[in-house]
């Protein structure tokens, strides 16, 4: 099985997918819905946050930290430091 990256040197979009993932375990979510309430927090579409986990980074600043924001408070603290370092 390979071995897993260290969170600083992975790719955005395989950063945000984790993120995604932990939230929908955090609180029972799928991955769309997680995407979807992403979208509401940033005035985005769910389909634009698919494409942020394709690779696209969000078109700005104010986007990205509301991501992080959302991300870290939903997943009931699973994404540490060193995640979220390397996510921003």
């Amino acid at each position: 099985m390979p071995r897993r990256k260290p969170p600083e040197h992975q790719a955005f979009g395989e950063l945000l997918t984790q993120g995604i993932l932990a939230v929908g375990r955090a609180q029972g979510l799928s991955v769309k819905q997680v995407q979807d309430e992403i979208g509401d927090v940033v005035d985005r579409g769910g389909d634009a946050i698919e494409r942020w986990r394709e690779g696209r980074r969000p078109p700005n600043l104010d986007m990205l930290l509301k991501t992080a924001d959302f991300l870290v408070k939903r997943s009931r603290s699973t994404l540490d430091a060193v995640w979220l370092r390397a996510f921003l």
